[in-house]
């Protein structure tokens, strides 16, 4: 069975003595690491200090904008509601 090259995905060719393989290798090295990393057993978020943690800090609660603060109380009466 001839292969048309255009049409494999997994088909390369190569010219020379070499081959070059640091993008099929980075490849594979992306696609084995975990998109999103979970912590299995009891583990603690990380201290962070006040100085590098600065204005914006991602471990409190952010604060509810006014204008939706209604509907977030309809959300928890309902959430209560389906208990």
């Amino acid at each position: 069975i001839l292969i048309d090259p255009e049409d494999d995905l997994d088909y390369d060719t190569y010219s020379g003595d070499e081959l070059i393989l640091d993008g099929l290798v980075r490849e594979y090295i992306v696609l084995a690491i975990p998109m999103q990393i979970h912590c299995e057993g009891g583990c603690e978020m990380p201290t962070i200090p006040e100085s590098i943690r600065g204005k914006d800090d991602i471990w409190t609660k952010p604060e509810v904008d006014p204008r939706f603060a209604s509907l977030l109380k309809l959300k928890d009466d309902l959430t209560k509601d389906q208990e």
